[in-house]
């Protein structure tokens, strides 16, 4: 996979960490108010950016799960237009979480990645996010908007051991009003920002606040050809799965040479899941990021949709988030949108 194909990939996992800090929102709610929007903000010029831009967006596509076997997936995408995959050539994630082919099933959305390649990825995308909640006997997610209640109470568990009050979770399976049939709940993935102390036979090891000398076989995390090449000295940003310790992902934060090309790029980048007044969710490469809206005025390009909110934005649109100094936003809606 090219370098910029793979940061583009990786960008709005990698800066979460600083934008993410608004309460997580359902990927298939009612449609809710966006935080303010604003129609005086210049902005700014596209660059050649927009050339990687669009062509990472034609890689990858929203869908549904219509069938699946145990030799081929059958997928319906956005446009109606039905695709088949053969099993033994995808690979499977859960949001950021390595998954695997049993846990698709008919009438989950996912996000495909590569589908004329050789070796397509699957995202599968959650239906709920929020906090998970002991209620009556049962199991609810509850966010500032609304409350579901979870039809399974034994789902196949990812970063968690167990069902605890207060883990902020993201749930997949199939939704109908506010009750959950849910076949997966996933833990959200720590994050820790560290340094490369060195990069050795396909070994990455990592000083982080709270290991000294993480070590990471790159070919078992996303991007491995990249990762090879981060020397010594380099930031990275390093997704850990909570309940194992094991890591999800690596992320190489820009060099300083890369500094002002990493402004100007987009902070996010993927398909629109949901909005609150809080946060913005993507879904990309890693599962689904959130941008957080708090405190910043945002300003929607959106082609032929003058004044429309992101409340009016569908369900796996393609999208990137730009930042506009430290307090706008720029969301431009792809002309398919």
């Amino acid at each position: 996979m090219k370098k910029l194909t793979m940061i583009s990939l990786l960008a709005g996992i990698a800066t979460t960490g600083v934008l993410a800090a608004g309460p997580l929102s359902f990927a298939a709610s009612a449609p809710l108010t966006a935080g303010t929007m604003a129609t005086s903000i210049p902005v700014p010029t596209l660059t050649s950016h927009t050339g990687t831009h669009k062509q990472h967006l034609k890689a990858l596509h929203h869908a549904t799960v219509t069938t699946v076997s145990s030799t081929t997936l059958t997928l319906t995408v956005h446009n109606k237009k039905v695709q088949t995959l053969p099993v033994n050539s995808i690979t499977v994630h859960v949001g950021a979480y390595p998954g695997t082919t049993t846990m698709l099933a008919a009438g989950q959305h996912v996000v495909v990645l590569g589908a004329k390649s050789a070796h397509p990825q699957i995202i599968i995308l959650p239906v709920a996010q929020g906090v998970l909640t002991a209620s009556n006997g049962g199991w609810t997610i509850v966010n500032s908007h609304t409350i579901v209640t979870l039809g399974n109470v034994s789902p196949t568990m990812l970063g968690m051991s167990s069902l605890t009050s207060g883990t902020h979770v993201s749930v997949y399976g199939t939704r109908s009003g506010t009750t959950v049939t849910d076949s997966i709940i996933a833990a959200a993935p720590t994050r820790e920002a560290g340094t490369v102390v060195s990069n050795l036979n396909g070994v990455l090891t990592v000083k982080t606040q709270t290991n000294p000398s993480l070590t990471i076989t790159e070919s078992t995390v996303p991007g491995t050809k990249m990762l090879a090449k981060v020397k010594a000295g380099h930031h990275v940003l390093v997704v850990i799965n909570p309940a194992t310790k094991t890591t999800l992902a690596v992320i190489p934060r820009p060099a300083k040479h890369h500094k002002k090309i990493a402004y100007r790029a987009n902070v996010a980048r993927g398909t629109f899941v949901s909005e609150s007044t809080q946060s913005l969710d993507v879904a990309n490469r890693l599962g689904t990021e959130s941008v957080s809206l708090a405190g910043r005025t945002v300003k929607l390009i959106w082609p032929q949709h003058t004044g429309a909110t992101l409340s009016q934005i569908p369900v796996g649109t393609p999208l990137s988030i730009r930042l506009a100094g430290k307090a706008n936003l720029i969301v431009h809606v792809s002309h398919k949108g």
